[in-house]
């Protein structure tokens, strides 16, 4: 494939999402195509291995902002639904031709849920496959522009590269987790100082999720002490260029597993400036699409999720407080206090309640928070509590 006909296919996939594409990341084999072509130094001469799917994460929860769903505006702009299995509901994707090459997008989204984790879910209109170690792809982003000027969300390298590493060896086909070995390596090593970048994010999220750490240190060592000659020459075959060896690819797998240690790389300034952002400003000073990127942006460079500099009241209060659901829900996820009390006495569980945020409300009791249904207090507003008890 071409430069230019990558180019296409992102910007008409980007152009045909219309204003959902807000909410919809992409990873995936494309990813690659998204870090050469746009945030990469453009000299650079080694393109990705080509890809016809487009894996498109989306998180479960997104507020409605068209009459029209992200199905509705996928069949308008050309593309032919495809149902894959007769699960309820059935896993789908969307087909379309775009400059000659057919081009299939599926929908993935997180399993963090009480509920059935494997089984599918209706988002929008489409219908999204539960995956492992999803949310850390979903909450570190980057912003790009295509060449036609289309804006679009793609996974941080240092998100994919830890995404790939703890879910390869799941994969039913050894293409696939070859081509996700290949893809590891080619953003570690082909992207120039992009690559750098991605070493140090990388650290960085390994700082954050230590026991993630561990589960992909011990796949990739296991990979490679278990493969084959036959194996390994799969593997150098998945680079055109013939740079993939396996002395490289063991050195970079080396560097990988030896993280965290004092040789972290530096992490960029932009993330060290982005962690000191006071989580309780952003949720009193902003709201809507932009104060939700800007939360998820914090918590990924490591903002403190139990600021206290807003005279006593904690993030997660004021998220419940002013309404603000999906803040509420990233903050309870990134360990959030579920107990403290703020200055007026109340807990997370009864700002929730008393706000009618019943879905944070369940979550918070999910994740060990007690509650009597029966035991009625003056804790609680009467009806609200009421409703949360009996459903209405």
């Amino acid at each position: 494939m071409k430069q230019i006909q990558e180019d296409k296919i992102i910007s008409e996939f980007l152009n045909s999402l219309g204003p959902w594409r807000e909410f919809v990341v992409i990873g995936g084999g494309f990813a690659l195509f998204i870090y050469k072509l746009y945030l990469a130094d453009p000299k650079l001469e080694n393109l990705p291995v080509g890809t016809r799917d487009i894996d498109s994460l989306i998180p479960r929860r997104v507020p409605e902002i068209s009459k029209k769903n992200i199905a509705k505006y996928l069949n308008e702009a050309g593309f032919t639904h495809v149902f894959k299995d007769v699960d309820i509901p059935a896993t789908e994707s969307f087909v379309k031709e775009i400059d000659g090459v057919e081009v299939e997008i599926e929908f993935l989204t997180d399993s963090a849920t009480r509920d059935d984790k494997n089984k599918n879910v209706v988002i929008a209109g489409i219908v999204a496959q539960p995956l492992s170690y999803l949310t850390l792809s979903l909450q570190t982003t980057m912003k790009f522009q295509t060449y036609s000027h289309e804006a679009g969300k793609v996974v941080s390298p240092g998100a994919w590269i830890f995404h790939k590493g703890l879910t390869f060896a799941r994969r039913k086909s050894s293409s696939k987790m070859l081509k996700d070995l290949y893809g590891i390596w080619y953003v570690v090593t082909q992207l120039g100082d992009f690559s750098d970048e991605a070493l140090a994010e990388f650290a960085f999220l390994s700082q954050q999720h230590p026991k993630w750490l561990q589960t992909f240190q011990k796949q990739l060592s296991n990979w490679m002490n278990q493969a084959s000659p036959a194996d390994w020459s799969k593997l150098e075959t998945q680079d055109p260029s013939g740079k993939l060896k396996k002395l490289s690819f063991e050195r970079i797998i080396k560097k990988l597993s030896t993280f965290p240690n004092s040789a972290i790389p530096l992490i960029p300034a932009k993330v060290n400036e982005i962690s000191k952002i006071s989580l309780g400003a952003l949720i009193v000073d902003m709201k809507g699409i932009q104060l939700i990127e800007k939360v998820k942006e914090a918590l990924a460079a490591g903002a403190d999720v139990n600021d206290n500099s807003r005279n006593g009241h904690r993030p997660l209060q004021l998220a419940l407080a002013r309404g603000h659901t999906e803040v509420a829900r990233l903050l309870i996820e990134h360990g959030a206090d579920l107990y403290y009390r703020d200055r007026s006495g109340t807990t997370p569980l009864q700002m929730a309640i008393n706000h009618g945020q019943f879905q944070n409300a369940e979550l918070l009791i999910k994740n060990g928070v007690p509650f009597n249904k029966n035991n009625t207090n003056l804790e609680f507003d009467y009806v609200k509590h009421y409703q949360f008890i009996t459903g209405r």
